[in-house]
């Protein structure tokens, strides 16, 4: 048995389109204990871990949250007490990529054939003070939350119109903060607890709260499939659009104009990283 129970009828239904809940068993796992977090802190670079105050609204448009001056390790061994909450990534440790390659492998073979290949994988910990709030926020990536320790309140939702969320998309693929300004709406709520999992589907705004008393731990592993990809570029094809002042369609299906702003955007990326890189060899 894996150590994620994925059902392929129900990632077919609703992988990316709508949160689900599902069981995990990673509780138990030595590296995911507090002890063995302190120690990873200790070895990743500064600039990496996101940190932050957990004491703040379900909404920070700007992504200007206040920040502890503690480091890595000390913020680990103290996060029950100091209303924090932090993020550890991992993919690139190597005591972890056994146990990565594991789950993310058995996210593929669950997969539909509609997504193709993983082609991105991240994975960080979410270590958070009870009482912490991770304010409105959107990802790039497809997203499997595995709680670990403590409870969590996710709430999953959507924007309040269409546009409005193109806009905060489109905004985000083209280096704007990850916050949004509203919160989600017609949200569903999930309370997540230690072998309890949720998916939580790209650009989807979502905000957790942490509470019960109790440090509130998990594991995310994120993505980014052929389709995924796919739909980035058109995202960032019609932000350049929109700045014409024409209103473009998002993504959606596989028929000709999406791939015609694919491959624009795919050649112009080209271009700029080309010119780049000259650019930093001109002496």
């Amino acid at each position: 048995m894996g150590r994620v129970s994925l059902s392929s009828e129900v990632l077919s239904d609703r992988f990316g389109k709508q949160p689900f809940l599902f069981p995990h068993s990673l509780t138990e796992h030595p590296l995911t204990s507090l002890p063995a977090l302190e120690e990873l802190a200790g070895t990743l670079p500064v600039e990496d871990i996101e940190h932050n105050l957990g004491t703040v609204g379900s909404v920070v448009a700007d992504g200007n949250v206040p920040r502890a001056e503690l480091s890595p390790p000390e913020m680990v061994r103290t996060i029950a007490t100091n209303n924090c909450w932090m993020v550890l990534p991992v993919h690139r440790a190597p005591a972890y990529k056994a146990l990565l390659d594991e789950l993310f492998g058995e996210v593929q073979s669950a997969l539909p054939a509609s997504e193709g290949r993983i082609r991105h994988r991240q994975a960080v910990f979410f270590l958070a003070s009870s009482g912490s709030t991770t304010p409105t926020h959107i990802d790039l990536e497809q997203g499997f939350l595995l709680h670990l320790h403590g409870t969590k309140t996710v709430r999953i939702g959507d924007y309040v119109d269409t546009d409005t969320g193109q806009q905060h998309i489109e905004r985000f693929h083209t280096g704007g903060h990850r916050n949004v300004a509203q919160p989600p709406h017609n949200a569903e709520e999930f309370v997540l607890r230690p072998g309890t999992g949720v998916h939580v589907p790209a650009f989807r705004p979502h905000v957790v709260h942490t509470g019960g008393g109790q440090v509130a731990l998990s594991l995310a592993i994120a993505l980014r499939t052929d389709a995924t990809l796919r739909d980035s570029a058109v995202h960032r094809a019609n932000a350049r659009i929109r700045h014409l002042g024409v209103t473009p369609r998002p993504p959606g299906g596989r028929g000709m104009r999406n791939e015609v702003k694919r491959g624009l955007v795919t050649t112009a990326d080209r271009v700029l990283r080309v010119r780049a890189k000259r650019a930093a060899t001109t002496p």
